[in-house]
């Protein structure tokens, strides 16, 4: 009797730029048979392509990998690294919208009998930079001329930049506004604003802008470790991270503004902002940064047991579930976040949150 199976995309595409080295996209999906139970410890065979505007559209990237599962049924491959004859570094990110078609063969070979597409969402800035033959003048996907300035706004503050400085404007004290200037180094990257806190972040560095006490604005820098995967914000803080740490911004009780660093253990995978919280969670680890009692922001790490399915944020909480266990985040009092697990019986079937 002919077996079926089914496989559930994680879609925890991870974009990874390394110095010297092909850029890669790390992929993982769920793999069940037709009685839906995971397909463990097996080898399987994979083709990889990358589609142009629709999914039915031109296959521009081809790849074919022999990858086995671990013990949740879980496929982990990095896009990028497989067997091919095409350039995924040639790859022009700016030319429209891609989409991800895996096709699965269970036994391994390149029989491929599971197939599924899904559109990707979003294009790693260093990708595009690269491709657009002006990588110093990015800072998204459009840039808007051959020297781009621009400006982002948060509470009492607007920041305007371009490619090689930052200027950041507030209004002191109920008086007369002032600027600050910021010089940046690397490439910009991209501006993420909070209620009371901007960030501009470059391929080797982040800025912060926060209004002093309600006094003049002030800048404070973090050199990052490598090339940023992503931003994100909530309410007081932000957070910069790469594939090796996460960087928090926020603004300490009123006065001035402060990085906390966290070290990265395993693949970050994505991130997820609810009220002040912040957490970034990784195919083994998840990381919760908070503002402690309007004072400087912290950091607090779950390691995870199985594989990571989804996150969801609601209010001032937020979960990661994972193929074995739920771990709640929240703040406590309007002091450090804390994690809370709960072991899971059955498989997971989902999530929600409003």
């Amino acid at each position: 009797m002919k077996k079926f199976f089914t496989i559930i995309l994680l879609f925890s595409i991870t974009f990874i730029s390394l110095a010297q080295a092909p850029e890669l996209m790390s992929y993982q999906a769920l793999i069940r048979n037709a009685d839906g139970n995971l397909i463990q410890n097996t080898s399987v065979g994979v083709r990889i392509s990358i589609l142009l505007n629709s999914d039915t559209g031109t296959a521009v990237y081809t790849e074919t990998h022999t990858e086995t599962t671990n013990d949740n049924g879980l496929l982990t491959l990095a896009i990028g690294s497989g067997s091919t004859s095409d350039d995924f570094s040639s790859i022009d990110w700016g030319d429209g919208s891609y989409y991800i078609k895996s096709e699965t063969d269970p036994t391994g070979g390149t029989n491929y009998s599971i197939t599924g597409t899904s559109q990707l969402l979003s294009v790693p800035y260093a990708l595009y930079a690269k491709n657009s033959g002006d990588s110093d003048n990015v800072s998204s996907p459009n840039p808007v001329s051959d020297v781009i300035t621009t400006q982002i706004k948060a509470g009492k503050q607007i920041v305007v930049y371009t490619n090689t400085t930052a200027y950041g404007f507030t209004q002191f004290n109920g008086g007369s506004g002032n600027w600050d200037s910021q010089a940046l180094s690397g490439t910009v990257l991209g501006a993420v604003a909070s209620e009371n806190g901007i960030v501009i972040y470059t391929t080797t560095n982040a800025y912060g802008f926060t209004q002093f006490d309600g006094g003049s604005g002030n800048w404070d820098s973090q050199t990052l470790s490598d090339e940023p995967l992503g931003a994100i914000s909530s309410k007081d803080t932000i957070v910069i991270y790469t594939t090796t740490n996460a960087y928090g911004f926020s603004q300490f009780n009123g006065g001035s503004a402060n990085w906390d660093s966290q070290t990265l253990s395993g693949l970050p995978l994505e991130a997820v902002s609810s009220n002040n919280n912040i957490v970034v969670y990784t195919n083994t680890t998840a990381y919760g940064f908070s503002q402690f009692n309007g004072g400087s922001g912290n950091w607090d790490s779950q390691t995870l047991s199985g594989e990571p399915v989804s996150a969801v944020a609601n209010d001032a909480t937020i979960v990661v579930l994972t193929t074995t266990n739920a771990y709640g985040f929240s703040q406590f009092n309007g002091g450090s976040g804390n994690w809370d697990s709960q072991t899971l019986s059955g498989t997971p079937e989902g999530i929600v949150g409003h």
